[in-house]
């Protein structure tokens, strides 16, 4: 067996100092890997705008829209528990009345416990979405289980616990989206919460947001307004219907062919909203978004032609309009705000790497999603 030559690096001690290199060689490796670095952020080519901001941009978006669609989920919730209608404070009254006088006629407005239990689910909301948005939803399902629909709540806490088990405690895109549903079906804008669902989501969170989605919007069109697209929030926001008037109500959307048109041209949308966000290239965003909003129009005419007994495929007025808003704004968010897709694991040049060359047995640089205080997902 040969021996290693006296003072090389295989006869040095383990903690022995290592052998102090020229400046020269030094200077020379650190030029190199930037040269290295530059080159392969010059072949990723330009990022998308939020791309640049990062994981902390979506972040705190994440956190903002969290706050308040869980904060007004929670709201919607606690105005429907007789617990808190009971007594009122007459501060939060006189408050009332200088800020918000119509709330005046709601008694469950004059409660502190309810604001602070809002605000807590806000706040909650604001550090962790996913998290808040399970306390908003459980809330919301306790809340139709306290005015007597025992059946439809149980099945509601039910199935936001599958939901949010599977996609919802993944990432604020998931918790947001899921609540998106609630809150903007409640004026009429529930397309653009599908449209959401398939810019900041895989295809598989997509479809099951999606599907949770139509889910929530039957059960809040079971309050009176037996319209998936608006529930009404203005008009039924006070769960007065009986466990038999809501088996009654679910039985005309079921009997509805128009309301499964829409639900279906949802899940489509959401799911090819899904794939296009999986490629690294802006434009099959932008055009998967654009093919997904092509789909909700459709499936609004579609709905208003079998409804209207094959006569008009024209639906009301400012369905169409709300419907062509928020295909606008959804297309503006994919041109805007593309997230990084998820690149594979693979040794080929320009293919998962950045284009840099990897040698045999080094770690492959992959694009990991942003977790922590900058997860946007």
């Amino acid at each position: 067996m040969a021996l290693a030559p006296y003072g090389s690096d295989a006869m040095r001690p383990a903690n022995a100092p290592a052998e102090r290199r020229a400046p020269e060689e030094t200077a020379g490796q650190g030029r190199k890997a930037a040269a290295d670095r530059k080159a392969a952020k010059a072949a990723e080519g330009p990022k998308p705008t939020a791309s640049r901001a990062g994981g902390h941009f979506f972040g705190i978006w994440a956190r903002v829209i969290g706050f308040f669609f869980s904060g007004g989920v929670m709201l919607l919730a606690c105005m429907n528990m007789p617990l808190f209608s009971t007594f009122s404070e007459p501060f939060i009254a006189e408050l009332l009345q200088h800020i918000w006088p119509a709330a005046l006629e709601i008694p469950a407005l004059q409660n502190s416990f309810l604001w602070a239990l809002v605000v807590a689910c806000a706040v909650l909301a604001a550090i962790k979405p996913s998290w808040g948005a399970l306390a908003a939803l459980l809330g919301l399902g306790v809340a139709i289980t306290w005015q007597g629909n025992v059946w439809m709540g149980l099945l509601f806490i039910v199935v936001t616990g599958l939901w949010w088990y599977c996609t919802g405690r993944h990432g604020g895109a998931q918790a947001n989206c899921g609540l998106a549903f609630i809150t903007l079906g409640a004026w009429g804008f529930a397309p653009l919460a599908v449209l959401a669902t398939g810019i900041g989501m895989r295809v598989l969170d997509a479809a099951m947001t999606a599907l949770f989605g139509v889910f929530a919007c039957f059960v809040c069109a079971c309050f009176g307004s037996l319209d998936i697209l608006n529930w009404g929030v203005g008009a039924n926001w006070h769960f007065a219907a009986d466990e038999v008037q809501m088996i009654a109500n679910l039985g005309s959307l079921v009997a509805d062919m128009g309301v499964w048109i829409v639900a279906g041209t949802w899940l489509v949308a959401a799911v090819v909203g899904g794939l296009c966000t999986m490629p690294r290239r802006r434009w099959i965003n932008i055009v998967g978004t654009a093919v997904a909003a092509v789909c909700l129009i459709v499936g609004v005419c579609a709905a208003a032609w079998v409804t209207s007994g094959h006569t008009s495929a024209m639906p009301e007025t400012w369905t169409l309009v709300k419907t062509l808003i928020c295909c606008a704004l959804g297309i503006a968010a994919a041109c805007l705000f593309v997230p990084e897709p998820y690149a594979k694991k693979t040794r080929k040049k320009g293919r998962g790497n950045g284009g840099v060359e990897v040698p045999p047995g080094a770690a492959i640089p992959t694009y990991v999603p942003p977790t922590g205080e900058g997860d946007w997902r």
